[in-house]
């Protein structure tokens, strides 16, 4: 996964890197008469010397991505089956094994909030010279 982005901000070994994502219709708005695209700040270490304004390319590792996508979909997929099943066998109510299952999932969710909260992408940084 590769991302281009500029540097916006230096915050003492850390640099914020403005990301903008591309839209749905790979950047050709003219196609789709202009959808709305958002940008991401993310935190980096700045262990390459990056100054406020520099371009850089950041890349991520295929499996790394992959594995924390995996991890957090299959926690909130498990949590959610197991919360409806049980919500069932317990109550013995369909409408019960719903609310248990959307309950699993926000549970699974807050649950990944929480142990990814400090962790930070192992991304790749080149500086891109002009």
């Amino acid at each position: 996964m590769e991302n281009i982005g500029i540097v916006t901000q230096i915050v003492g070994e850390t640099a914020k890197i403005r990301i903008d994502r591309e839209s749905a219709c790979g950047g050709n708005c003219v196609s789709c008469k202009g959808c709305p695209s958002s940008a991401v700040i993310i935190d980096i270490e700045n262990t390459v010397g990056l100054c406020v304004g520099d371009r850089v390319k950041l890349t991520l590792d295929n499996k790394e991505f992959l594995k924390s996508a995996l991890i957090g979909y299959g926690v909130m997929v498990v949590l959610m089956v197991v919360c409806a099943i049980l919500g069932y066998m317990l109550l013995h109510n369909e409408s019960a094994s719903v609310i248990c299952g959307l309950s699993g999932l926000i549970i699974g969710f807050l649950i990944l909030k929480i142990v990814y909260r400090n962790q930070k992408e192992k991304y790749n940084i080149e500086k891109i010279v002009d």
